[in-house]
């Protein structure tokens, strides 16, 4: 059988499924009872309340979006032909993702289609638009704008060209073809819209040609690679395959928890130390999830409203319409969101200051409480045997001299790592790297930090189209961006009540525009502090306890099997993150 191009997200989906299955099983039937109990530290879902990612298919009738989806899947229970295929959206569940098969909409034959479908898009993750190279009828136009514009659903769509080896595909058409489209898609552009062109008919016969090499050169040519490259790089932009870490990191900290207590080092003071930075680790992770969470929903709560003010400014344009009073309402909600921009950048940097504020408070608590104070004697102690222990001389028992070994460890990882004994503090250990002595405030600063100060809502958005209406021009220049436009003088005409809407979708998509951008932008900016501030903490805690783990040489009997499940699971999670670093 031809192996299908790989989308990774599916495939992570499915690996991080089998990692919470037989991470349940081990532990459940362990023979430790110390590990047994850990079985509530598991995460009960791998998705946390958004659900698993949704992928809708939508375009026009006989598009082939049935058969792409087909194709992507390897599922032959899809039903696919001429004509209407699919009377009601489809849902699929595949490797742990929602893939969602749509009607036609706005074809005029089927009009209950299109309010199903909708409500199928409104929730999804990605949006896969398919057409094929006749391209866009003015049906078809409108549904295109309805969902990118309107629905500003731009951003997290893929344009799919289908059904090209019915033409003579050359780098010609496809170059064609991306001209028409970039008129008819405008003023989305394509440069942030991917456009990809496949062939299901082809990937399909792949599948069921029986001479390999014929089949590899069907999939080769179908293009089916190309859009699950878009998909790999759309989700990893959006973050949609990070939704699967926070499930995959509580997995990982339950299986270090576990490996500790499958140990049986009988030194109380490792034991006490590996308790401690479990906890640590645990809040350092909590953190990371607290500034995320927080971050996205005042992000996004801002971005609605930048959203709701181009949609009130779009509805001042009508027939009555006075340049001076358009300039002027224009100006007043520009300003608005230089203001929105503004907040978001302070209560951004105030959540921030919160969420570090209380870390710096639960580690203090942590090191000051009843426990680390019954462990840190213990490790001085462990420092001073370390000593007793190196002074053995070479001729002792072996017993003696491997006790002098493991004693001589300990001491080195203590003194790595910042233990204090004179002081009997946890030093380094506890202390978050770049906070270390510095007050919260000053050390987050502000989100400027890592948000370029020159970024300007509107620098990405240029509202300098002319937009023709009819009749006379009246030039109307707003405070950042100009939008050009005609009134007319009698507006009963059809055509000219058309160029109306034009304008107000025109203003909509640009305030839409500007409101991705500052998700974009803020986004990645939380994503950077993360990565700078708490990511490294929360690694080199996850390798003290590796260290830590290593100085112990007696293993129960579960100890290799929870250390494999572990290094699976670390490997899924770095290359998550390494998807979502490279885009």
């Amino acid at each position: 059988m031809t192996p299908q191009p790989d989308f990774h997200l599916a495939e992570w989906s499915q690996r991080a499924s089998d990692l919470l299955a037989r991470g349940r099983k081990l532990v459940a039937s362990a023979p430790e009872p110390a590990i047994q109990a850990l079985a509530d530290q598991l995460p009960q879902q791998l998705y946390d309340a958004q659900g698993p990612p949704r992928i809708v298919f939508v375009g026009q009738y006989s598009a082939g979006k049935s058969s792409l989806v087909r194709a992507l899947t390897g599922r032959t229970d899809i039903a696919i032909g001429a004509g209407i295929t699919t009377d009601v959206p489809q849902t699929l569940d595949w490797h742990g993702l929602v893939l969602i098969d749509t009607p036609g909409i706005h074809t005029g034959l089927r009009p209950e289609h299109d309010a199903r479908s909708y409500q199928a898009i409104a929730s999804a993750d990605l949006v896969v638009f398919v057409l094929t190279n006749e391209l866009m009828d003015s049906r078809l136009v409108t549904h295109f704008r309805e969902l990118a514009i309107d629905r500003h659903k731009a951003a997290e769509m893929i344009l799919v060209v289908n059904k090209m080896d019915r033409a003579a595909d050359t780098p010609a058409l496809r170059a064609t073809i991306r001209a028409q489209l970039a008129k008819v898609v405008a003023p989305v552009s394509l440069d942030t819209l991917p456009v990809v062109f496949v062939s299901a008919g082809l990937a399909l016969d792949a599948t069921a040609e029986s001479d390999p090499e014929r089949a590899a050169e069907d999939l080769a040519a179908s293009g089916l690679a190309d859009l699950t490259d878009a998909l790999n790089l759309l989700a990893a932009e959006r973050g949609t395959a990070a939704r699967l870490t926070t499930a995959l990191y509580e997995l990982e900290h339950a299986l270090m928890t576990a490996l500790a207590a499958a140990t049986t080092s009988g030194d109380p003071a490792i034991e006490g130390l590996e308790a401690l930075l479990l906890q640590k680790r645990r809040l350092v992770a909590e953190a990371m999830r607290t500034v995320r969470n927080d971050a996205v929903t005042t992000i996004q709560s801002a971005a609605s409203g930048v959203r709701a003010r181009g949609r009130d400014v779009s509805e001042t344009i009508s027939s009555t319409t006075k340049a001076d009073e358009f300039e002027k309402s224009l100006d007043a909600e520009m300003k608005a969101v230089d203001e929105v921009s503004r907040q978001l950048n302070d209560d951004l940097q105030s959540r921030v200051e919160q969420a570090m504020g209380h870390l710096h408070h639960e580690l203090d608590l942590a090191t000051d409480s009843g426990f680390a104070q019954q462990v840190s004697p213990l490790l001085a102690d462990a420092l001073r045997r370390a000593a007793q222990a190196a002074a053995i001389s070479p001729g002792a028992a072996d017993k003696g001299q491997k006790a002098a070994r493991g004693a001589e460890a300990v001491a080195k990882f203590l003194v790595k790592h910042g233990f204090n004994s004179d002081a009997s503090t946890f030093g380094g250990l506890f202390k978050l790297r770049g906070y270390s002595g510095t007050p919260v405030h000053e050390a987050v600063k502000t989100i400027g930090k890592w948000v370029n100060h020159s970024f300007k809502p509107w620098g990405a958005v240029k509202l300098a189209q002319k937009i023709v209406v009819a009749g006379r021009v009246l030039g109307v220049v707003g405070a950042i961006a100009g939008v050009f436009f005609q009134i007319a003088e009698d507006i009963g005409n059809a055509r000219e009540e058309k160029r109306l809407i034009e304008a107000r979708a025109e203003v909509r998509n640009n305030f839409n525009a500007t409101a991705g951008s500052i998700e974009m932008t803020y986004n990645k900016a939380i994503g950077a502090f993360i990565a700078d501030n708490l990511q490294p903490e929360f690694d080199a805690t996850g390798r003290q306890l590796d260290e830590l783990l290593a100085l112990q040489e007696h293993q129960s009997a579960s100890f290799d099997e929870l250390l494999a499940l572990l290094t699976e699971t670390r490997s899924l999670i770095a290359a998550i993150q390494g998807a979502a670093r490279a885009a």
